[in-house]
């Protein structure tokens, strides 16, 4: 989807109208003008980062997943192993990340991305919103390109596909 201007990342249920929660998010959003991508996180609640990358966003993304299919330990991993594994983790997507933009949470289970122009013309009360609860938001500086919700899939007990999206444009980043 094609994004430009300052872009916020959040759950949806942060900064849709009290009165538009009866519709879903995603259609709120877009039938108020808003420019926005919004989906479920996959995995519930949570808070995860947006990242900046000097990479191609999606093959951050590939390469991500193909460590986790490579490495994930069994279920009868003892906990050094399963430490290990996420200590490697970590290290893999800090290879990838020029800076951390920000951290966003989800309450409802859902992750959006949103221009901030189109999202306060819809709802004036947002900026303050995020003002006054910036650890539920990343705010991004100005964007111009393409952002896309994609998944990275945790195999074994867990067996989830996690929300990611992926900004590629004048700058490019990723969450996770």
């Amino acid at each position: 989807m094609k994004f430009k201007g300052k872009l916020i990342i959040t759950d949806p249920c942060y900064i849709t109208k009290d009165q538009d929660w009866d519709e879903p998010y995603e259609e709120t959003l877009s039938s108020n003008g808003v420019t926005a991508i919004s989906e479920n996180t996959g995995i519930g609640d949570g808070s995860w980062n947006a990242y900046l990358t000097d990479y191609d966003p999606y093959q951050v993304v590939h390469e991500i997943q193909e460590w986790i299919n490579e490495n994930h330990p069994d279920e009868s991993a003892s906990e050094e192993e399963k430490d290990a594994y996420y200590d490697g983790l970590d290290e893999k997507v800090k290879s990838y990340v020029k800076n951390t933009l920000g951290g966003f949470c989800a309450d409802a289970g859902m992750s959006c991305v949103a221009e901030l122009d189109s999202l306060t013309a819809y709802n004036p009360d947002a900026p303050q919103w995020i003002k006054d609860h910036s650890w539920c938001v990343a705010e991004l500086p100005e964007f111009d390109g393409e952002v896309d919700a994609d998944s990275i899939y945790f195999p074994g007990s867990w067996d989830y596909d996690q929300l990611v999206f992926v900004g590629k444009g004048n700058y490019n980043f990723f969450t996770l």
